[in-house]
Parts: structure tokens; sequence; C-alpha cells
């Protein structure tokens, strides 16, 4: 195997890497999507969704999973948002609802990521 071969199979296995790591984190974010204490912005729910979705839309592009960036970047920014301005601990309805409905494209944009890899 020269030495194309096997740059491209070491970005074929990091690639795969990455997207066995969607799953656990698709998992994770529909256990928080229906966690309660979602609602407080100093909640470990919140700190956790923040993270995750920070993180995807900082490396998904990079490892070829661009519409998994795209879901997570207004999610990013909301709850950056919400970190940053939020008055007091609950989040606000209308905040809320927006939270929740970015969480669910997310996980949306996630498994499809699965279906795209295995077609």
């Amino acid at each position: 195997m020269g030495n194309v071969e096997e740059y491209n199979q070491m970005l074929a296995d990091i690639r795969q890497d990455y997207l066995n790591q969607l799953k656990t984190i698709s998992d994770r974010m529909k256990m928080l999507y229906q966690d309660p204490s979602l609602c407080f912005n100093d909640s470990q729910a919140f700190s956790e969704i923040y993270i995750i979705a920070h993180n995807l839309h900082g490396s998904a592009d990079t490892f070829g999973f661009k519409p998994v960036s795209d879901a997570a970047a207004p999610l990013d920014f909301l709850l950056e948002n919400i970190r940053q301005c939020s008055e007091g601990r609950v989040i606000g309805e209308e905040s809320l609802l927006s939270l929740r409905s970015m969480i669910a494209e997310l996980i949306v944009s996630v498994n499809d990521s699965f279906i795209e890899a295995d077609g």
C-alpha cells in the first residue's frame, strides 16, 4: 500500500470513529431533550447540550458531516445567547420551545448521517 492509500485509509478510519461517536452523542441528546431540568440555564442538562452543540458545530464539518455542523450552529448560538443574556435561572417559554426544536433537528441530522454513511 502506498502513502496515498495509507493516508486515505487513515482518514476513512478517523471519519468512522467520529461517526461511531455520533451514535453515542445522538443517544445522549435524546435523553437531554426529555430532561425537565433543561429549562434551567444552570442545570447539568443545559451545560451538556451546550457542550455537545458547540463541539458538533466546530467539528462535524471537519469530518465530512456538514449537515450536522449546520444543524448544530443555530443551537450553539441560541445556547450561548441564553447563557450570557438570560435573567435568572429559568429559560423563557419561547426560547425553550426553540431550544427543543433545534435539539430535535440536530438529532435528525445526526441520525441522517448514519443513513448516508451506510448508503
